[in-house]
């Protein structure tokens, strides 16, 4: 019941409901339902591909929006985990887009939260088994990235075996947050 309907609406209204098997009692009535609004999102994600392979937010847009892109990615990789269909088609182009991106980030300290973005993009490409392991490197030699962007790299370097270079990234005693800008 999101109103606008945008990309990442519609993720957000479905992403949560991949997991509801595992965690409710087995009521068919509510696994239907939610099957059917995961098969929806999937559908609507699949629609607002660009022919590059990023997501647009809106129906119609010209341009590729990189967290949507990275958080529908998500999304798609986990509901293909539990068994719903994603086209092979939308998993190359949706990579290829990410793969580039990737290759093609510059850190600008002026807009530094840019890189949660290529954070977030380097974690989804490693749990869709394709990890970009020069692009994480380069970035976590970056000084000054925010928490965020650590979290996330860290957790891109965990999904590729890589504990230790997690490990490097994250003080588990530095409990303060950044401020929001």
């Amino acid at each position: 019941n999101y109103p606008h309907g945008c990309t990442e609406q519609i993720t957000s209204a479905a992403f949560p409901q991949i997991w509801l098997k595992e965690l409710s009692s087995n009521n068919q009535a509510v696994m239907e339902k939610s099957s059917y609004n995961i098969k929806e999102a999937i559908s609507k994600i699949i629609s607002r591909q660009m022919s590059g392979g990023g997501l647009a937010v809106w129906p119609g847009s010209y341009q590729a929006d990189n967290w949507v892109t990275s958080y529908a990615g998500h999304f798609m990789i986990e509901a293909e985990r539990r068994g719903y269909n994603i086209t092979s088609g939308f998993r190359q182009k949706w990579t290829a887009y990410q793969q580039k991106a990737a290759r093609e980030w510059k850190y600008d300290p002026k807009f530094k939260y840019a890189a949660n973005d290529q954070a977030y993009r380097l974690f989804t490409l490693a749990l869709a088994g394709q990890p970009d392991k020069p692009s994480m490197n380069r970035l976590r030699e970056t000084p000054g990235l925010p928490r965020l962007s650590k979290w996330l790299l860290a957790a891109a370097y965990i999904t590729t075996g890589r504990k230790e270079a997690a490990d490097e990234l994250l003080d588990m005693r530095d409990i303060s947050t950044e401020p929001e800008y």
